[in-house]
């Protein structure tokens, strides 16, 4: 966890790679973050609200709201490093490549959802496994769909989240590469 005072706005953090024991945003979990306007409230503020910021993909970023108990601070070296990759693309073309396809596949699953199943309002980002993004989904769905149709289409949206999520396992990998190990291992931007 990070403290609201110790964050400010173009900073990157990370998400924690587990939330919390009950509820895990396993796409979410482990990427980085800018953050564009940290929460005012005091650190030891009972309530407060979310740190408004971007969730790093290298490609198109996703506008997020997360709490600062979910953050992670990163080092200095990894700012400069993140920093660096975005100012010199072309040097990282498989990241950025990779996150034209997450952003492509983010679209097919919003596309399931919206247009072929009808129904809107769910945050893909928020849910730890295909199977809690379907049985969510499905709940909604059969109101309004025949139950072979909806079966069909629940199929192809549990497929398309699963290939998400090993397209985010892929980034993790190279962010591991590109970022944490360069910076691990002594490498200067």
């Amino acid at each position: 966890m990070i403290l609201r005072s110790q964050l400010k706005g173009g900073q990157y953090v990370r998400i924690q790679t587990r939330l919390d024991d009950e509820f895990w945003y396993r796409p979410m979990s482990g990427r980085y973050f800018e953050v564009f306007r940290p929460a005012s409230d005091p650190d030891n503020a009972e309530a407060w609200s979310p740190c408004s910021g971007s969730l790093i993909c290298w490609g198109v970023n996703h506008f997020k709201q997360v709490s600062n108990d979910h953050m992670e601070p990163v080092s200095e070296a990894e700012q400069k490093r993140i920093e660096y990759i975005f100012q010199h693309k072309d040097e990282f073309k498989d990241l950025f490549r990779l996150g034209r396809k997450i952003e492509r596949q983010v679209e097919r699953v919003e596309r399931i959802i919206e247009d072929e199943i009808g129904e809107y309002g769910f945050n893909i980002w928020e849910f730890s496994d295909a199977q809690s993004l379907i049985d969510e989904v499905g709940e909604c769905s059969r109101e309004n769909i025949e139950e072979d149709e909806v079966n069909d289409l629940l199929d192809d949206l549990e497929e398309a989240f699963n290939e998400l999520l090993a397209l985010l396992d892929q980034l993790t990998e190279l962010e591991d590469k590109y970022v944490r190990q360069y910076v691990k291992g002594g490498g200067f931007v």
